[in-house]
């Protein structure tokens, strides 16, 4: 019984150190798991960003600095960055978009998602449309609404001219730039 005592209590005294050496190992692969995705990430945007790396970079570490800040992380803000790359969007219009996206979408991830594809739509086709109009609402965010707040038109004229196809991505943009000030703050 002596003896199984007292190898009870060496083999405590190596646990300590050897769930710190095991820790540590665990940090160490999570940094370059971390750093991999990192890199990844950065190589998909430098290609749509028609092979401007630094620009890329510099659009990685915004996401950085803003995953820091909100609930949101770098991964899925860079998916929303692919999106609006890929539909059309300019990069220097990119990391804003998403702020104002993020801000609306209160930092939830799912509804990020579907405001930055709605956005992303209307970015293709150049136009706010009727399907865009519902994916926004169902999210909780109506442009035309937001429209009307900032220039005192009413909601049916802001309808009609969506309608005739004048309602433009970048007004789109801006109800999504007004209603995150007013989100914020």
């Amino acid at each position: 019984i002596g003896a199984v005592r007292a190898g009870a209590q060496m083999g405590l005294r190596f646990a300590g150190p050897i769930a710190a050496i095991a820790g540590v190992g665990l940090a160490a692969k999570s940094a370059v798991t971390q750093a991999d995705r990192l890199k990844r990430i950065t190589l998909d945007l430098t290609v749509l960003m028609d092979n401007n790396a630094d620009a890329a970079d510099r659009m990685v570490k915004q996401f950085q600095s803003l995953a820091r800040r909100t609930p949101l992380t770098t991964s899925v803000l860079a998916d929303g960055a692919r999106q609006l790359l890929a539909f059309g969007r300019s990069s220097q219009f990119v990391v804003k978009d998403l702020e104002n996206l993020a801000t609306i979408a209160g930092g939830d991830t799912e509804r990020l998602r579907l405001l930055t594809k709605a956005f992303a739509d209307v970015v293709a086709a150049g136009k706010l449309q009727g399907q865009e109009l519902r994916q926004f609402t169902n999210q909780g965010f109506n442009p035309l609404r937001e429209m009307a707040d900032m220039t005192g038109k009413s909601y049916a004229s802001l309808r009609k001219l969506m309608e005739d196809g004048a309602f433009t991505a970048d007004m789109t943009s801006d109800t999504l730039g007004n209603a995150s000030e007013r989100y914020a703050g």
